[in-house]
This record gives structure tokens, sequence and C-alpha cells, in this order.
């Protein structure tokens, strides 16, 4: 039941449904930690944290932003630790909290177990750097994801 709550919520997320992905937020964390898989249970509060993000609720999405880390620490999974520290990127660059976002990115970055999670926080920390004033250096990060990820055949 949880990786349906999941799967609903992520729906939700990107078709704009925030509200409908935040009153999902309790049915599927409960279901998750009933039957828990860490890999769900970090993507359900980091919807949560993206929701909270795109409706401006601030203190929402830097606490879901943050839940979802502290699990992803607590199982010392690389993999979930980036995952939650690039989609708490999202939520300080959203509030123009620059220092934390760049410090999000890094720590995304330095946490990324596989080539793909790395492209992840690297696009995410590229973001950051041209919102930063550093729009070269961010450019040219995205251009070499983009032409690695082109070269394996993903794009």
């Amino acid at each position: 039941m949880g990786q349906a709550y999941l799967i609903l919520q992520w729906s939700y997320l990107y078709t704009g449904g925030y509200d409908q992905v935040l009153a999902l937020k309790d049915r599927a964390i409960q279901a998750l930690e009933q039957h828990m898989n860490l890999r769900y249970y970090v993507w359900s509060h980091a919807a949560v944290s993206w929701a909270s993000t795109c409706l401006g609720r601030w203190e929402e999405a830097i606490a879901a932003g943050h839940r979802a880390l502290h699990i992803g620490e607590t199982y010392a999974d690389g993999s979930m630790i980036s995952f939650a520290a690039w989609i708490l990127l999202i939520a300080y660059l959203s509030q123009e909290d620059l220092a934390q976002a760049c410090a999000c990115g890094e720590l995304a970055v330095e946490q990324a177990p596989t080539p793909a999670d790395k492209a992840w926080a690297e696009s995410a920390l590229a973001w950051a750097w041209c919102k930063t004033g550093e729009a070269q250096r961010g450019v040219e990060k995205l251009i070499q994801i983009v032409t690695t990820l082109q070269g394996a055949g993903f794009v």
C-alpha cells in the first residue's frame, strides 16, 4: 500500500497537485513505516518537501527535506542522502537562501554513489551556481552532464 501512495504522491507532484501530495502525507508515511522500504520512505518525505516548496510553505519544505536527509543518514545510504540533499537544495534555492542551497548541492554531489545520482546532484548544484552569479560554471557543468548522458544514450 505504501508504494501505491508514493506513486500517487509523485504523480500529483509532477502534475501540479501539490495540495494532494500533502493530503496523502500521513497515509503514505504510515503505510511505508508498516512495510519499511528505505528508498520509498525517503522519496515520500522528499515529495512532501518539493510540494511544500511549490506552495511556498518554506518551513514545512525544509522540515520534510531534513527528515528525508536524516533518514538517509541514519541508514548511511549515500544515494538517499544525495537525493534528499538536492531536494533540500530546491527548497533553499526557492526561498533565495543561496548559501544553504549550495551547501546542500555540495553534500548531494559528495554523497552520490552512482553516476546517475551524481548527474542529478550536479544538475541541481549547477542550478544553484547559476542563481549565485556563477552562471558560466553552472552552464559548463550542465553541458558536461548532457554530453555524458548523450554518450550513454540517455538523452
